[in-house]
């Protein structure tokens, strides 16, 4: 990311905001910084779309939102083969705030209806408090792979419940299972394909053998066993369903 490499890490930017779908972007009643927690996003270009977005995504359907969000990476590049004293220094550095701040105010200025914000994990409730937030409300929850995410997700709901922001429905539960859902399809590029964004974390970092480190060099994706399972449909075969498996 041009710009960015003063804090040590490129990369392209992570945001999961719809305002590169084809249609306007859409209006946000609630402002979601999040700490990295897998490598799916690198594949779907979007925050937040492994085994921790999707366990969000019902989350925000319990508080009543469904589509008016805006969901941004506290950092927008790889470090979960960084130290959290590594990570804190990219955080406070000026070239993230530099690059967040304009971010936040941009969907405000946009979306009139934000009231709220949501910070998962220690490093997105840190550049929050870095950023001017003006009146907005900030509710700050743990990263879902941090240990005792889901008490914590279920004892703000009660917080949240208090207070007065725009919602998608009426009436909503405010209770919170633990879980998992999927991403929207709304909120993914045209052509993601159904298993990604629905089937937990499926994006890996390899190891170098030659030196025990995580590579640079490249990334990997798997497919779930139960595509691997699926019978191929006799209208699309022109026959009788085989089995993929083994084929």
């Amino acid at each position: 990311m041009a710009g960015f490499h003063a804090t040590g890490r490129n990369g392209p930017p992570i945001l999961r905001d719809g305002s590169d779908l084809p249609r306007p972007a859409r209006r946000a009643n609630v402002l979601i910084l999040a700490d990295q927690q897998d490598h799916d996003d690198l594949f779907t270009g979007r925050a937040l779309t492994g085994e921790s977005g999707q366990r969000m995504q019902p989350f925000l359907q319990s508080i009543g939102i469904l589509k008016s969000y805006i969901v941004i990476r506290s950092l927008p590049v790889d470090t979960l083969d960084l130290s959290t004293t590594k990570i804190n220094a990219i955080v406070n550095h000026a070239q993230t705030k530099k690059f967040t701040r304009p971010l936040s105010t941009k969907s405000g200025r946009r979306t009139p209806d934000l009231k709220l914000v949501l910070s998962f994990g220690k490093h997105a409730e840190t550049l929050s408090q870095g950023l001017s937030l003006g009146n907005l409300t900030a509710v700050h929850l743990k990263a879902w792979k941090e240990q005792g995410a889901l008490q914590d997700w279920q004892g703000q709901l009660s917080a949240i419940r208090q207070l007065d922001y725009k919602k998608d429905v009426a009436n909503p539960s405010f209770a919170y299972d633990g879980k998992r859902g999927q991403i929207p399809r709304f909120d993914l590029p045209y052509g993601t394909l159904r298993w990604q964004g629905s089937s937990g974390d499926r994006a890996r970092r390899p190891v170098d053998l030659s030196t025990n480190r995580l590579s640079s060099d490249y990334y990997k994706i798997f497919m779930p066993d139960w595509v691997f399972r699926l019978k191929l449909l006799a209208s699309l075969k022109g026959g009788g369903a085989k089995d993929i498996v083994g084929q």
